[in-house]
């Protein structure tokens, strides 16, 4: 939620939903996804949903934790993956390489991945 009367206050989290909607408006499959495409990866805590989204535009992880006391650390499936999206900022024209196994997934934050 944005109040627009106080958008030149939060001007970093306006950014931040437009850089958002710009990511969807750039992977079709954040817009033409068939549910076939969703694999949800399994977690013991009912406050985080991770899973892949396997489109012919690419492969995607996406993590949401809406836990606000635990953050948590999910291994990667296989292959190289870049971050497009953390807590902090939308990366969809230069996306960060990631060269863990491993991602953490801060409390109230999510990302999204793609594999290269």
């Amino acid at each position: 939620w944005l109040n627009f009367q106080h958008a030149r206050i939060n001007d970093r989290l306006l950014q931040y939903y437009r850089d958002l909607i710009r990511l969807r408006k750039q992977h079709r499959a954040f817009r033409h996804a068939m549910p076939g495409q969703f694999s949800f990866l399994p977690s013991s805590d009912p406050f985080l949903l991770a899973y892949t989204l396997s489109h012919e535009s690419g492969t995607y992880l996406v993590a949401l934790n809406g836990n606000r006391e635990k953050q948590h650390d999910i291994t990667l499936p296989e292959g190289q993956w870049e971050l497009l999206v953390d807590e902090n900022q939308v990366y969809p024209d230069q996306p960060k390489a990631i060269r863990q196994r491993k991602i953490r997934i801060h409390t109230s934050s999510g990302v999204v991945l793609k594999r290269r």
